[in-house]
């Protein structure tokens, strides 16, 4: 009985000793939550924090904050004409991904709560002078409306968003609707168009084909289209054959360059003291100039301006589709916004040789 009893004392003490060690929350009976792993925010990201875009009306819609954490600013409307700011905490993977990208491993709301499940995929990609954010929404897990949410689509953030009221509410022209369908199809299919045309529906409105001629075994050819979208001038609108709203990619220059479809005839107008204009119809100088073209690099908006140094490029396609770029002293001209530009001088050098070669 002895030697029960100085058992039972044993198991009681131990029992005590026990609850002793355990945390408040496990003696109150809560759960205790794995805490967050944090991981420092490298010094090369840092570069660009406060990049952005912009929506068609030309306020901000997203920006980006780098510091020692990783923010996603976004401006929703909710349904008003009033902007409301929602911060967002990005959490950055534990291991840096490959090359330039940054796969985003959690996202929290300004109240700590977890969305991550809300996305398929959230992803940065870091390139010279620019940050692309690309978003897959899980849209059975969205609340709200469209104002009122992260959506899908493909962001090209940018510097000095904050200046960029002006320039964005400039509506693209054909070329550029052409270019943007044509990158933004590659992107989603793996497959890169070769044929494309721009009919302005005289509403505000293009109807945008990609196809390509497939020959026949009668010697003739055939017609495959890859899509047929109607969009604004703002590159929003439908995928006409999936019947589902779409948003054009937003390209800078040096990509529209790489995406428009070959033009058939280059205008150059160089404006000094008195505008003098070139139509220049050598396929070889064309590609020479959009090669260039795709170098440059555009860096911040500068307010320094320089009179009688302006110059305009306006590439033509074979179906009457424009895009036209326009530069002041070398920086890119954006509507009343300047930017400024590396890479210029090699596209100025071309004009120049061929001008003098032609005696012109």
């Amino acid at each position: 009985m002895k030697r029960k009893m100085i058992g039972t004392l044993a198991v009681v003490c131990l029992c005590v000793m026990c609850s002793a060690c355990a945390s408040p929350a496990e003696q109150d009976g809560e759960s205790v939550e794995t805490p967050e792993i944090t991981v420092e925010t490298p010094e090369k990201y840092k570069e660009y924090d406060g990049y952005g875009c912009c929506d068609r009306s030309g306020h901000l819609k997203y920006s980006i904050e780098i510091g020692e954490e990783f923010r996603l600013h976004c401006f929703f409307q909710s349904g008003s004409p009033e902007y409301e700011e929602k911060v967002y905490t990005l959490y950055l993977p534990e291991e840096e991904n490959a090359g330039e990208e940054l796969v985003i491993r959690k996202i929290t709301d300004e109240n700590g709560q977890d969305l991550s499940d809300s996305f398929s995929m959230l992803k940065l990609v870091f390139e010279p002078g620019q940050v692309r954010l690309l978003v897959e929404r899980r849209e059975e897990r969205m609340a709200g409306g469209d104002s009122d949410n992260i959506q899908t689509g493909e962001y090209l953030l940018l510097p000095g968003q904050e200046n960029e009221q002006m320039a964005q509410t400039i509506p693209m022209e054909s070329g550029e609707l052409l270019a943007m369908a044509r990158a933004g199809y590659e992107r989603e299919s793996g497959f890169l168009a070769p044929e494309a045309e721009c009919l302005d529906n005289g509403d505000g409105t293009y109807t945008i084909h990609l196809y390509e001629m497939v020959p026949q075994e009668d010697g003739g050819w055939h017609t495959a289209t890859s899509c047929w979208y109607t969009v604004n001038a703002f590159g929003e609108g439908t995928d006409d054959i999936m019947e589902e709203q779409i948003q054009l990619p937003a390209l800078s220059p040096a990509e529209t360059a790489k995406y428009i479809p070959m033009p058939v005839k280059l205008t150059y107008l160089q404006e000094g003291e008195a505008a003098n204009e070139w139509e220049i119809m050598d396929t070889g100088i064309i590609r020479e100039c959009l090669e260039a073209l795709q170098q440059i690099t555009i860096g911040n908006q500068t307010d320094q301006r320089v009179m009688d140094a302006g110059e305009m490029f306006s590439f033509e396609l074979a179906e009457g589709s424009v895009w036209t770029v326009r530069f002041e002293d070398g920086r890119l001209l954006k509507g009343n916004l300047c930017y400024e530009t590396e890479g210029y001088r090699k596209l100025h050098r071309i004009i120049e040789d061929y001008l003098t070669e032609e005696g012109l």
